[in-house]
C-alpha cells in the first residue's frame, strides 16, 4: 500500500515541475543532478552532432592526385646514365693495327681437310719494308700489308685465292719462311710467286699457285701496289692435284703422227715458274701459270701451233729451243714464236719454220695469274 502511494506522488510531481520550469528563466531553474528526470538525454544528442558540410580530416580533396602517382611528364627511358658512351662509338681495341702486320708475327693458317680460310683487313696496317719489295718486278709494293704462315708439303700443289673488298686493289705474294723477314729476303723469296691483277673488288681477285720443292713453312703476304691500296679481304689456301708438266724441264713429250700432234691440259693446276721474267719482247710480262710441251719438228717444214681455250679465259702461247730452261734465254727466244693477239675465249696460233730437224718447247701461258683454265693444243705440219 505504501509503494502505491509513493508511485502516485511521483507521477503527480512531474507535471508540477514542468509547469514550474516553463515559467522561469534558465538562470532561475536549477535541476538537481540526481532528480532522475529524462530531460538531460534530450540535450546530449544535440551537443554531439557534427557539422554536416565539413569533410572528414583523413579524406583527400577530390581534385588532388593520389600521393603515389608519378608526375605525368617524367619518363624513366629519357634519363641517361652520365658515364655511358653513345652506342655508336667504336670499341677502343678496333682502332689498333692488326697484330700480323709484321712478317715475324704472321698469323697461322692451318689446313683442315685440305682447306684454310682467313678474313683480314690492311686498312690500319703499315708498310714494313718500304720500297724494298717488288718480287722481281720493276715497281715496288708500297701498300700496307699483313702476313700469314702455313706449313706446305713438298710435291703438293697449293692454290691461293685473295678476294678483296669492293674498294680494294690488292697484291698477293708468298715466299719460304727461310728467306727471312728482311726486305732483301722477302724480295728474293717472292720472285715468281706474285699475283697483281689490275682491278678493284671483284675485278681484282688474285690467285697464286705454290708447288714447294721441300716441306716447310711459307709466308703469304696481302699487300698493295700503292699506299692507298688497302682494305678488307678473304684469303683461302687449298691443296690441289698438281700438273706434272708445269716446269720447263718436265715438259710433256708430244709425238707427231702423220704430221699431227695434240694434247689437252689445264693451267689452273699449274704454277708460274719464271715469275715476271718472260715478256717475249712485249711491254708486259706473262706471269700466269703455264704448262710445257716438247716436240721434235722435221727439217724444211712449217708447223702451225694452235691453242684453243675451253672456257672464256685469255691465254698466250709461245715456243723456244733452250733445253736448259734459263729464264733470260727463254725470254729472248720466245720473241720469235709467240701469239697473244686474240681475246678471252679465242684461240691463239703461230707458225715455226725449220731448216733442220729441231726440238722445241711449247708453253701455254697467260698475262695474269687470274687467267688460267682448260685448253686443247694442236700441231699441224705443212
Amino acid at each position: 500500500m505504501l509503494a502505491d502511494t509513493l508511485g502516485f506522488m511521483r507521477r503527480l510531481a512531474v507535471p508540477f515541475v514542468i509547469l514550474l520550469l516553463a515559467g522561469c528563466s534558465d538562470d532561475d531553474v536549477s535541476v538537481p543532478a540526481d532528480i532522475g528526470l529524462d530531460v538531460r538525454p534530450d540535450i546530449i544528442p544535440h551537443l554531439d552532432r557534427g557539422q554536416p558540410d565539413l569533410p572528414m580530416p583523413d579524406q583527400a580533396a577530390p581534385d588532388q592526385a593520389a600521393p603515389d602517382q608519378a608526375a605525368p611528364d617524367l619518363q624513366l627511358p629519357d634519363l641517361l646514365v652520365p658515364d655511358l658512351p653513345p652506342p655508336d662509338l667504336p670499341i677502343p681495341d678496333q682502332a689498333l693495327p692488326p697484330a700480323h702486320e709484321k712478317c715475324s708475327s704472321a698469323a697461322a693458317l692451318t689446313l683442315a681437310t685440305g682447306m684454310a680460310t682467313a678474313q683480314g683487313d690492311t686498312t690500319l696496317a703499315s708498310n714494313e719494308f718500304g720500297s724494298a719489295v717488288s718480287c722481281g718486278g720493276t715497281s715496288a709494293y708500297v701498300g700496307p700489308q699483313v702476313y700469314y704462315t702455313a706449313t706446305l708439303t713438298a710435291g703438293k700443289l697449293y692454290g691461293l685465292k685473295l678476294t678483296p673488298g669492293p674498294k680494294f686493289d690488292p697484291t698477293l705474294y708468298a715466299f719460304e719462311a727461310s728467306s727471312g723477314c728482311t726486305g732483301i729476303g722477302v724480295n728474293a723469296g717472292c720472285a715468281g710467286h706474285v699475283s697483281d691483277v689490275t682491278g678493284v673488288g671483284a675485278a681484282g681477285v688474285e690467285t697464286l699457285t705454290l708447288k714447294p720443292s721441300t716441306t716447310g713453312a711459307w709466308i703469304i703476304a696481302v699487300d698493295g701496289f700503292s699506299a692507298s691500296d688497302r682494305g678488307p679481304f678473304t684469303l683461302s689456301l687449298s691443296e690441289a692435284k698438281p700438273a706434272q708438266n708445269d716446269r720447263c724441264a718436265q715438259a710433256t713429250l708430244l709425238t707427231l703422227v702423220a704430221g699431227k700432234a695434240s694434247a689437252v691440259g689445264d693451267t689452273s693446276t699449274a704454277t708460274n715458274q719464271f715469275g715476271t721474267s718472260i715478256t717475249c719482247g712485249t711491254s708486259y710480262d706473262y706471269d700466269g701459270p703455264q704448262l710445257y710441251y716438247i716436240v721434235s719438228l722435221p727439217a724444211g717444214k712449217t708447223a702451225k701451233v694452235t691453242v684453243t681455250p675451253s672456257t672464256s679465259w685469255d691465254l698466250a702461247a709461245y715456243a723456244f729451243t733452250d733445253a736448259t730452261c734459263t729464264a733470260v734465254t727463254v725470254d729472248k727466244q720466245c720473241a720469235a714464236w709467240f701469239s697473244d693477239s686474240a681475246g678471252a675465249g679465242q684461240a691463239e696460233s703461230f707458225s715455226i719454220t725449220t731448216t733442220t730437224q729441231q726440238t722445241f718447247v711449247l708453253a701455254v701461258d697467260s698475262y695474269a695469274a687470274t687467267q688460267s683454265g682448260a685448253f686443247s693444243l694442236t700441231i699441224d705440219i705443212k
